[in-house]
């Protein structure tokens, strides 16, 4: 209940950003099938190696189309049936440590708190992060399974709990220590439990062949090869000292959630000291917590939990797109919020009476309340892409992405003077910017200013010279120019870089068919159709193909 009040203003809110990637322009989800069992897929579409997400989303579709209200509602809901299964989760694991009443204050408190806490609107209202909560919530079913295999005696629980860390690692492959963290839930915190080894071993050879499984299917999706091709180096020592910064960051947005932005770009490289003191002070509580817990210390779990979730995302692990971003916090947030409400609870229930209770609820609701209006304040900005990237200005005026999205929110509503004014002011707070430079040829193509946009255009092509976007800009401009020969010398590079794609594929074809090259612009055509059988542009261009053909034969 507490979810759908706070993010009841949510259900208007638009596609944003991702948003359009996965939903808007995304073909395969205007198909209902199974992900794993359709053909002719499109090849840009990038959801691959998450099949429940994508199903997810396929359902929505065929509910409401692109009218987000049906996205949004799944959301919510999402949200609250995970801050259910924390509940659960929390009150069976602290009940191995606290009375039966307090266990179950505290985990309603843990659930509550985190149910509510704005650091989790970009999960839940930004809707391409829905995999990120669909993960979380298979997380903790597989946890809930676990448990009730564990301590209620149900011989089921366990194979539920291996279908739900596949479903899991199918939403998004952000969870990948969640066998690690069954295994030590098992091993150190749980009571001794004397069933059979067989059985448990094969539990666990399950569970590692549940975690190989998602991992080769990531490496081997378009997905993984976007993420080896644009990231360098998968791994980097460097990158630990910038995670070790945000990481940090993330925890003061816990502890004082103002400073939450929607996009937060690249992280700058912190200063020497700096970055060296917070990783030496997040190095140390992490080994404190590994060695607490193998002494069979609750609290330490949860702590050990919070740094093994976040690290696939905040490590050594380069993720390409983003250094940091609220979203990755959903599920880590959980394990140090119930890690503070189950050790007050544990200090108050020393106390003798109703008092240190009847205290702590009323602690509990007074920091619901307060974050719950926080959430819903925080919510209302997504309602306006303009005022969310407004926002994103103020907060992050060095990212030069905070920019690039407000300009593109003005130039939706058509005001490209304002967006013109942005992007100029961008370019002297982040010169020698590629993605900025691009806009700012597309805002004044809109404006009717082609001379301007081209040399925009190639002032971004001399910064970035394999970028597909920069390139495919200019291509259109010489088209339009009746340049067929440069049009067709960009459009081969955009698809040499993108080999996949059906719309670089297309625009070559359609200008070696104004070149009368017909062989070769049935060659591209057929490999398009080869990835997406049934792409009407692709269709339609290989129809005048052959009709063009059939007349020169004729003749």
């Amino acid at each position: 209940m507490l979810a759908f009040v706070v993010y009841g203003n949510t259900f208007g809110v638009p596609f944003l950003l991702d948003d359009y990637v996965f939903i808007v322009e995304s073909e395969s989800i205007r198909r209902f099938a199974l992900p794993f069992f359709e053909s002719g897929a499109p090849a840009q579409n990038w959801i691959d190696p998450r099949p429940i997400a994508d199903l997810s989303f396929r359902l929505n579709y065929q509910i409401s189309g692109l009218d987000v209200w049906s996205y949004h509602l799944l959301n919510v809901s999402i949200h609250a049936a995970t801050a259910v299964l924390l509940c659960l989760v929390s009150q069976q694991i602290l009940a191995t440590r606290l009375s039966g009443l307090w266990s179950k204050t505290a985990a309603f408190a843990s659930a509550a708190l985190w149910v509510v806490h704005p650091i989790n609107t970009n999960a839940v209202t930004y809707i391409s992060q829905r995999f990120e909560s669909l993960a979380a919530f298979f997380a903790l079913a597989a946890l809930a399974a676990f448990l009730r295999s564990r301590i209620g005696g149900s011989k089921s629980g366990q194979w539920w709990c291996i279908v739900f860390v596949f479903a899991s690692f199918g939403s998004k492959e952000s969870n990948l220590a969640l066998p690690l963290l069954i295994w030590l839930l098992d091993r150190f915190v749980l009571p001794v439990d004397d069933e059979d080894r067989l059985r448990r071993k094969l539990f666990y050879v399950l569970l590692l062949a549940a975690w190989c499984f998602s991992g080769l299917l990531y490496a081997s999706s378009q997905r993984g090869e976007w993420t080896q091709s644009e990231g360098g180096a998968l791994l980097s020592l460097g990158n630990l000292k910038i995670q070790s910064v945000v990481v940090l960051h993330y925890c003061g947005k816990l502890l004082w959630p103002s400073c939450l932005v929607f996009d937060e770009g690249k992280w700058p490289t912190p200063a020497y000291l700096r970055g060296l003191l917070a990783t030496a002070v997040l190095a140390a509580i992490f080994g404190w917590s590994v060695l607490a817990v193998f002494r069979g210390k609750l609290p330490a779990f949860a702590v050990c939990s919070f740094f093994l979730l976040l690290a696939p995302s905040s490590s050594v692990v380069v993720v390409p797109t983003y250094d940091a971003a609220d979203y990755r916090m959903y599920l880590p947030s959980a394990c140090l919020i119930s890690l503070v409400a189950g050790s007050l609870a544990w200090a108050l229930s020393k106390l003798r009476g109703q008092a240190p209770r009847i205290i702590f609820v009323a602690c509990t609701a007074v920091l619901v309340v307060c974050l719950g209006a926080a959430t819903w304040r925080r919510n209302q900005i997504y309602n306006s892409p303009i005022d969310l990237w407004f926002d994103n200005v103020v907060k992050r005026s060095l990212h030069s992405g905070s920019y690039v999205g407000l300009a593109e929110a003005l130039m939706k509503e058509g005001r490209l003077a304002e967006a013109e004014n942005t992007l100029s002011h961008a370019r002297k707070k982040c010169p020698g910017n590629a993605r900025l430079l691009n806009l700012s040829g597309m805002v004044a193509i809109q404006d009717g200013r082609e001379t301007a946009a081209i040399a925009f255009w190639r002032q971004a092509l001399e910064l970035a010279p394999a970028n597909h976007v920069i390139l495919n800009n200019l291509a259109i401009a010489a088209y339009r120019n009746g340049d067929t020969a440069g049009a067709a010398d960009l459009f081969a590079q955009v698809v040499s870089l993108r080999p996949r794609d059906i719309i670089a594929l297309g625009n070559l074809a359609q200008v070696r068919v104004t070149q009368g090259e017909l062989d070769e612009a049935q060659v591209l055509v057929k490999r398009g159709l080869d990835l997406a059988s049934q792409d009407a542009l692709l269709l339609s261009l290989q129809q005048r193909i052959d009709a063009m053909l059939l007349r020169s034969d004729i003749y």
